[in-house]
């Protein structure tokens, strides 16, 4: 059962990690040369292309070594020998889907926990945090507070050790003694600190750098620079010393929440402001990432924190580091801002 759960869940991922855009499939269905290992047929399954608002039905998808290499009806569509076949009757198929914001629990989280209640990094369970993603069609995640134990992790999960989403790791930088402390974050104080800390994240084998709210803007402006210079895109917030329009004439490539832009509009919430910005950053090369959802759950602790940790979803949160870290957040952060 362990070994058919295995080649089901890699057949999935391997599926759901091709896009349909580009992908390596005929118009007429018929599949290119497959590699012999690796291999599976999805036959009688409804396709979502996702570029259009329709369903495809009948479908056989096959899929080689990460690709997609063939679509069509499966009337019609030839399965050469040696593939896997799924019958996947009554489901659905659908290109991965991927979430740009994850804060991944590792190491570094014991600093929010008591001594008595830390727990030892061999002892976190890391497939029961990563499957769910997984199992709910999340290919790919881009971790936005990613530690040195996450890199490790990202190559355990490349090499087939675990099963699990790709890893995008973030490298989080801050000024100092406001927010997030080392381990999660980095502090610097100043543009050649900056300039270190990019350097380092890169070496380390990062992917991005995440800029947070207490940066000054010359340490900002280093950051955005070297990190040009060695390859990394530049994400996260918008330092709280600059301007949403600042930080898109400097490159940045993602805006972590939405509330970013709110905390920059000198509270003008009209809908003339609202539009403006809308189109700014429309027009712009900076993608944001709403986190629209989080937002309301975040709100609805304020309320009552119980039973919004007590809905269906929070089935994944039953590890003690989870429900640790968010306990600390929720009585240091949001419970001492005031009602108004």
């Amino acid at each position: 059962m362990r070994r058919m759960a295995a080649t089901w869940g890699r057949a999935a991922a391997h599926f759901m990690l091709a896009v349909f855009v580009g992908s390596a499939c005929s118009a007429g269905g018929e599949p290119e040369t497959l590699a012999e290992s690796e291999r599976f047929a999805f036959v009688h399954a409804s396709v979502i292309p996702m570029d259009r608002e329709d369903v495809l039905p009948d479908q056989t998808v096959i899929v080689a070594e990460n690709r997609i290499v063939g679509i069509g009806p499966t009337r019609s569509t030839e399965i050469p020998e040696g593939v896997t076949r799924i019958d996947a009757t009554g489901r659905y198929l659908i290109p991965a889907f991927c979430d740009m914001h994850v804060h991944l629990l590792g190491d570094a989280w014991n600093i929010m926990l008591p001594p008595e209640a830390r727990v030892p990094i061999d002892d976190l369970d890391r497939a029961s945090f990563l499957f769910p993603y997984v199992a709910n069609g999340v290919t790919t995640v881009q971790v936005l507070s990613a530690t040195e134990d996450h890199i490790g992790l990202r190559e355990r999960i490349a090499s087939g050790e675990i099963l699990g989403p790709r890893l995008i790791l973030a490298r989080m930088i801050d000024g100092p003694d406001r927010a997030w402390p080392p381990p999660l974050s980095t502090w610097v104080a100043s543009p050649a600190e900056a300039r270190e800390a990019v350097l380092a994240a890169q070496q380390a084998g990062y992917d991005a750098m995440k800029v947070y709210s207490f940066l000054d803007p010359a340490s900002y402006e280093t950051i955005i620079s070297t990190a040009k210079e060695v390859g990394l895109d530049v994400i996260g917030h918008i330092p709280m010393a600059l301007s949403v329009e600042h930080v898109l004439g400097a490159g940045q490539r993602l805006i972590a929440h939405s509330e970013e832009v709110m905390k920059h509009v000198q509270g003008d919430f009209s809908r003339e402001r609202i539009d403006r910005l809308a189109q700014t950053i429309a027009a712009s090369d900076t993608w944001i990432s709403p986190t629209l959802v989080t937002t309301r759950n975040i709100l609805a602790l304020f309320d009552d924190p119980d039973a919004e940790l007590s809905r269906p979803e929070a089935r994944y949160f039953r590890h003690p580091m989870q429900q640790g870290v968010w306990s600390f957040i929720i009585h240091n952060l949001y419970e001492p801002i005031p009602d108004a």
